[in-house]
């Protein structure tokens, strides 16, 4: 149950990645802060798949600054990876505590549950900051709404 769940909501955070970025690049939106937000969402989802599944990140930091090429890149492969990721995952796996240290060097161990919401939230939080941005410099930004998903997806759209 808890995998179909988890497989639902980063199936959503793909398409919702993906909605954005194609916004993105049809405004050929340049705005420093709309591509720091964004780069820093999607290197975060690296590496939070990257520390569950003990390999080393793809990215070299979540401050580091992408062109969209790399953003789509960071995205897919990010994305791809937590869905292959989930059907692996035993009820005693969503508890396993994870150990890392953050980008500020502080130990840490968090269950992979934790983990998972946590990255889902983070990149809500940013795609919602990236809105704003973009409604501040005219551009009507684009529903990202886990429930647009939703609704979407249940029509088989």
């Amino acid at each position: 149950m808890m995998n179909d769940y988890f497989k639902r909501l980063y199936t959503y955070n793909m398409w919702a990645n993906d909605k954005l970025l194609t916004l993105l690049e049809q405004h050929k939106v340049t705005d420093q802060e709309v591509l720091v937000a964004t780069s820093h969402y999607l290197a975060a989802m690296e590496i939070w798949v990257s520390r569950i599944q003990g390999r080393p990140a793809r990215v070299n930091g979540v401050w580091e600054v992408y062109d969209y090429p790399r953003c789509r890149e960071v995205s897919q492969q990010a994305g791809e990876d937590w869905l292959a990721l989930i059907p692996t995952l035993t009820e005693a796996d969503y508890h396993r505590r994870i150990a890392y240290k953050n980008t500020q060097g502080d130990y840490y161990e968090t269950p992979v549950i934790d983990i998972m919401g946590h990255a889902i939230n983070h990149a809500t939080y940013h795609r919602a900051q990236i809105a704003r941005m973009l409604r501040l410099a005219g551009i009507k930004p684009i529903n990202t709404d886990f429930i647009t998903y939703a609704r979407l997806h249940d029509l088989g759209v």
